[in-house]
């Protein structure tokens, strides 16, 4: 059943993968990242290392901003 709908079933999962990688929900803005991690992973054969690859590689993974208050090593 799954595998009827592989494309969706990708879909999600990517969009699940990106919101965790960023510690933040999705908005609009990185809908253009999960396309072209889809059409990545399409052009792939669907390889895990590929969706890795294109979530390190997005300028949102590399440039998250976490304030200052919630880093858990910084005493105070």
């Amino acid at each position: 059943m799954l595998m009827s709908r592989k494309d969706e079933v990708v879909h999600n999962l990517v969009k699940k993968l990106i919101g965790f990688a960023y510690g933040r929900e999705l908005n609009k803005f990185d809908n253009c990242v999960v396309d072209k991690t889809m059409k990545a992973l399409k052009e792939n054969n669907y390889q895990a290392s590929i969706l890795i690859q294109q979530i390190v590689t997005s300028y949102s993974f590399q440039h998250r901003f976490y304030p200052k208050e919630s880093l858990a090593y910084d005493s105070k």
